[in-house]
Parts: structure tokens; C-alpha cells; sequence
């Protein structure tokens, strides 16, 4: 079984856990108020309930990734926990894809990736995707 750690989970974290079990869910809260954690507590019960899935995180930066990476490893137990960026060679991707319980990417470390089949996105039993607002482009329009 994966276990949190390092952390007690707030009420409305769990709260907010409980509605991510039963449905697709856009997670808006304040900096620093656990959103990340959330997505944590979302991936530990995804991975019980479907322990031949992977959970798949994806955030905009490099940046962003290492530090959800680091949450990851200090607030669960889950090992097999992959960092895809454009540092990592698609090779490699490819072989770290196939054990990997949860793998943190941008979507550019990805993007190749699954144009070219290498990885399985049927394995994937929850997206999570970091900072949602910045999934789309901020188009202004000018009106004649």
C-alpha cells in the first residue's frame, strides 16, 4: 500500500480528496495552501486502487517539476517516481515509462513521446495537470 508521510492532511484537503475520487475536478486555491499535496493525496489513491496504473503530473517548468518531485519523495512512499524532461533522452524515457508508478513531466518532455508511441497512455489511470490556467494560450482579439 502507498502511504502519505511527513504530512497531515487538512479537512479540506481530504474534502477536496473525496471529490477527486469520484470525479474530474479543477483544484483553485491560494498559493500555498496545499493544492500540490492534494494532487499527492489523489495520486497515493489512485495507485491503491489501481496498482498496475500510473499517475502522470504534468507542470509548465523544469522547475516546477524538480520541486513536486521532491514532495513526492519527502510526503509518500511511492519509489519508481520519474522526472521526464527534455534532459532525459527519449531512450531512456522510454526504458524509466515501463517501471515508473508516477512520472513528472512538462508537456514538452512528453509530447514527443507519445506522438511516437512510446509510452502508453492507457497505463495512465490519473492526469494531473499543474497550473490548468496556463494550459491555454491568452488570446486578445481586436473587434471591428
Amino acid at each position: 500500500m502507498h502511504e502519505i508521510r511527513n504530512f497531515k492532511p487538512r479537512l479540506y484537503q481530504q474534502t477536496i480528496l473525496h471529490t477527486c475520487s469520484h470525479n474530474n475536478t479543477l483544484v483553485v486555491l491560494p498559493t500555498g495552501l496545499g493544492k500540490t499535496k492534494v494532487g499527492i493525496l489523489s495520486a497515493i489513491d489512485r495507485l491503491n486502487r489501481y496498482p498496475n496504473s500510473k499517475v502522470l503530473f504534468l507542470t509548465p517548468t523544469k522547475p516546477l517539476a524538480n520541486q513536486i518531485l521532491q514532495e513526492f519523495k519527502e510526503s509518500t512512499n511511492i519509489e519508481n517516481i520519474e522526472l521526464f524532461t527534455g534532459t532525459v533522452v527519449p531512450k531512456k524515457r522510454k526504458e524509466l515509462w515501463k517501471e515508473a508508478k508516477i512520472v513528472i513531466s512538462t508537456p514538452q518532455g512528453l509530447e514527443n513521446d507519445i506522438i511516437n508511441d512510446a509510452i502508453d497512455l492507457k497505463e495512465i489511470s490519473l492526469l494531473i495537470i499543474d497550473e490548468a490556467h496556463r494550459a491555454v494560450k491568452d488570446y486578445s482579439y481586436t473587434w471591428i
